[in-house]
């Protein structure tokens, strides 16, 4: 990729542009972090661009963004521009393309992302972004609190940058991110989400709720209610252990009823299948084991994997809770005589030829019945046997 983009600076400069590599890919560079994206900047207006090059994108034209497909890369090439008037503490209302890159570099949100290298490896640096990186710094570009009135956003961007990369948040730029907090409330739920699930399911989890519970820093109840817990409870070193971003967000909403948590999931727009995965840890979770026949019913239905990582939010979050050992539950997973429902010698359509009656939840009832004597109780997977067995059941009732 570093190599296809050299070639396209090179190709703009023969043309009689300045080209540099902006962004992520000059800060990452520096801190010797795998390159994923490039980013160009350029002299050359939009129009221009896609006259030099054979196959471009106009992904963003408006605002001066093309792609360029060149060795088979796509690559973002955007016009050095001022960003004015910006509308809903979001978006600028006006750009305008300008020729020089220390003035493109200052529209942008903190000197560790406000720095261009060109295909030699010079570095244009005129925000200290170096600087600050070396020495474990987060600090805005400008004046903070015009670049968080601007976009709210980058306030959100900033917590993930320093939480990410390790650093410290300047006075200033905190005082500012503090002062600016309720500007949050302008952006689109989506984009708020977004941020906060990059920290959350990042690398360093309980840095990320540390940081994001600060009183005061984020206007959303539903989310500082969630993040208060986490961080009044003793659970940051499992946290930061767990690799499993589904627990993470589990452990964010252990203490919530399921319901409160389907109305959270649903108003950040998490996707249905994200909340369906949470709630069935929660239940796990949550439910009493009182003694071997409960904790077998329980690992029929979820599995041996998903039974240990639920019941895990209890030991950590629930310390106090009477809880079953794990190697109890490795042993009692072991005894099961069937895994799946599937497996029993006799199927929902058998049961409604046999018994000559319609369709309806008794099949389903009747089916997990036989499943749980067949795997924990032992009887026959025989299908006479089974099909006696509902019988009985029935005369009982």
């Amino acid at each position: 990729m570093e190599e296809a983009a050299n070639e396209l600076l090179s190709i703009l400069e023969t043309n009689g542009f300045a080209a540099y590599k902006v962004g992520g890919y000059v800060r990452d560079k520096l801190l010797g972090l795998p390159i994923n994206d490039i980013d160009v900047a350029t002299s050359a207006t939009p129009d221009q661009v896609m006259s030099v090059f054979p196959k471009v994108i106009p992904t963003g034209i408006k605002h001066g963004t093309v792609t360029v497909v060149w060795r088979e890369q796509h690559l973002e090439v955007t016009t050095f521009r001022r960003e004015l008037n910006y509308v809903n503490h979001r978006h600028p209302g006006e750009v305008e393309f300008v020729q020089d890159i220390s003035m493109d570099l200052g529209r942008r949100d903190y000197t560790i992302n406000a720095m261009a290298m060109d295909k030699r490896g010079r570095l244009i640096d005129p925000y200290e972004g170096q600087k600050d990186l070396s020495q474990g710094i987060l600090r805005a570009v400008g004046n903070p609190l015009e670049r968080f009135e601007e976009d709210a956003l980058r306030i959100l961007r900033g917590l993930r940058f320093s939480v990410r990369f390790g650093l410290h948040i300047e006075k200033t730029t905190w005082a500012a991110m503090m002062e600016c907090s309720h500007l949050l409330t302008w952006i689109s739920r989506e984009r708020i989400r977004d941020e906060i699930v990059k920290m959350i399911e990042g690398t360093h989890p309980a840095s990320a709720i540390d940081l994001l519970a600060t009183k005061g820093l984020l206007p959303f109840k539903d989310w500082s209610t969630r993040l208060d817990s986490l961080t009044s409870h003793d659970g940051g070193v499992w946290l930061e252990e767990c690799t499993n971003p589904t627990l993470r967000w589990a452990a964010l909403c252990y203490h919530d009823p399921v319901d409160e948590v389907q109305q959270f999931f649903s108003h950040w727009r998490f996707p249905n299948k994200q909340y369906q995965a949470v709630a069935t840890y929660l239940r796990i979770a949550h439910t009493p084991l009182a003694g071997e026949r409960e904790a077998k019913k329980l690992l029929l239905l979820y599995g041996m994997e998903k039974v240990r990582e639920g019941r895990m939010l209890s030991y950590v979050f629930s310390p106090s809770m009477e809880s079953v050992p794990f190697e109890h539950l490795e042993k009692w997973n072991e005894q099961l005589n069937l895994r799946h429902i599937k497996q029993l010698a006799v199927t929902g359509e058998e049961l409604v030829l046999v018994f000559q009656k319609r369709p309806g939840p008794w099949i389903k009832e009747s089916l997990q019945y036989l499943f749980e004597r067949v795997a924990i109780d032992g009887i026959p997977n025989d299908r006479e046997y089974l099909l006696q067995e509902i019988r009985k059941v029935k005369d009982q009732r």
